[in-house]
């Protein structure tokens, strides 16, 4: 289907349903013309040759006349098939019943209703209106035996009449356009709902992917980092005859690949981390931070202060902060230490939406280490990208610079993620 076809597609299943009352009013006019000639007071040979100009009539309208009124109708495209031989019979027709019998008039409505519905355009209407009303004032004529000055008391019927058709024509035509246009805007509103639609869910299908990505990064790729560094110690256990090492770093692996085959079906789930799971969110992070201290062999100390009930969301994204903060901490600060702080803070904060502040409490995760340090600007990785974007998702910030007890060769690392408390979980 063509998208012209498309934008009056509305129009025409109307057009359709009207189509077998304008058949039914087409042949009631014929056999009403045809009553009437029967009984007018007119010579038998008037009379057979008005019928068979109606019987003309009637045979055209099935060969050519409703095959071009079911037709679909383009306005401004070309003639429908059949029509402009239809309507040339039409107007010798009416020549021929206005000279013998003069009962054109009553033909003229459908006439004049088929030739404005078969025109391709108002240009086009008026010219096939025009000539029917010439037609039916030039058998006057010859009915009047060409006396114009009889002719011309008929002049103001055909005036009027050809006015009117003009009229209704133009009336049709507007009508059908109007339509035409409320079809195509309907068209048009369907495609832009549809594309939106479409954009939503490719929107949506990105936004799960990059979540996934998140959740695998900071979970699964973390755990089996882990599971990697204690089987290179359960391999030096075996090749020193350390029984008491290897056995400690295989059950150390055996918890991990524990952790991580939970994780995996929480995110097949779509659950919240295994960690939270039954436990309150400081509880998850002594957990978290005594298992990674007994991994990495690095001290930590673990401060907690009483922040009450917080979102789900919220302690998602603490904790996957934690888990990422000690990964790398591990992987590349050489430090020896750790510190892990949770607070609550109050101040003034930016919005995510305008240029205005709002004052509110918060809740506050630091990780501070004392190692080498690194230039944020410089650090590329997924792991501070994505704890970046958790955190601006949860209309929160993230700041990373330097331990204020640093020292110019170890000037440590603090990562600091503040976010709304918001209302917690039932």
């Amino acid at each position: 289907m063509t998208t012209a076809q498309s934008e009056f597609g509305q129009h025409e299943r109307a057009w359709d349903k009207q189509l077998f009352w304008w058949h039914f009013a087409f042949w009631v006019m014929l056999v009403l013309a045809g009553i009437s000639v029967v009984f007018a007071q007119i010579s038998p040979q008037a009379k057979a040759i008005t019928i068979g100009a109606l019987a003309v009539q009637g045979l055209a309208y099935p060969l050519f006349g409703k095959p071009a009124l079911e037709a679909p109708q383009l306005w401004g495209a070309t003639w429908r098939r059949g029509a402009p031989v239809y309507l040339a019979i039409w107007v010798l027709v009416l020549i021929v019943i206005a000279s013998q019998a003069g009962v054109a008039p009553l033909l003229l409505v459908p006439a004049i209703t088929q030739a404005w519905s078969m025109a391709p355009s108002r240009r086009w209407g008026i010219v096939v209106v025009s000539l029917m009303v010439v037609a039916v004032a030039f058998g006057w004529w010859l009915l009047l035996d060409q006396d114009f000055s009889r002719l011309v008391g008929q002049l103001p019927f055909l005036l009027t009449t050809f006015i009117f058709a003009v009229g209704l024509g133009l009336f049709i035509i507007n009508s059908e356009l109007r339509s035409a246009e409320r079809a195509r805007l309907v068209d048009q509103l369907r495609e832009a709902q549809a594309e939106v639609a479409s954009a939503q869910h490719a929107a949506g299908v990105t936004a799960e992917r990059e979540r996934l990505a998140r959740e695998v990064h900071d979970t699964l790729a973390q755990g089996f980092m882990s599971v990697v560094i204690q089987a290179q110690v359960a391999r030096a256990g075996l090749a020193a005859r350390n029984d008491d090492a290897t056995l400690a770093a295989i059950d150390q692996m055996e918890a991990t690949a524990r952790d991580n085959l939970a994780e995996a079906r929480g995110l097949v789930a779509a659950s919240s981390p295994v960690e939270l799971h039954g436990e309150n969110l400081p509880d998850a992070i002594r957990r978290v931070t005594s298992r990674w201290s007994g991994e990495s062999g690095i001290a930590a100390t673990v401060l907690l202060d009483e922040v009450g009930a917080l979102p789900t969301e919220v302690e998602i994204v603490l904790l996957r902060a934690l888990q990422e903060s000690l990964t790398n901490v591990a992987r590349h600060s050489a430090a020896d230490s750790v510190s892990v702080v949770l607070s609550t803070v109050s101040g003034s904060f930016p919005t995510t939406t305008d240029a205005t502040t709002m004052t509110e409490a918060r809740v506050r995760l630091d990780i501070t280490d004392n190692g080498v340090g690194f230039d944020p600007g410089t650090a590329v990785g997924y792991g501070l990208a994505g704890m970046r974007a958790r955190a601006e998702a949860a209309q929160g910030s993230l700041v990373i610079g330097p331990a204020k007890s640093g020292s110019a060769e170890r000037p440590g690392t603090r990562i600091s993620v503040t976010l709304p408390m918001g209302e917690p979980h039932e």
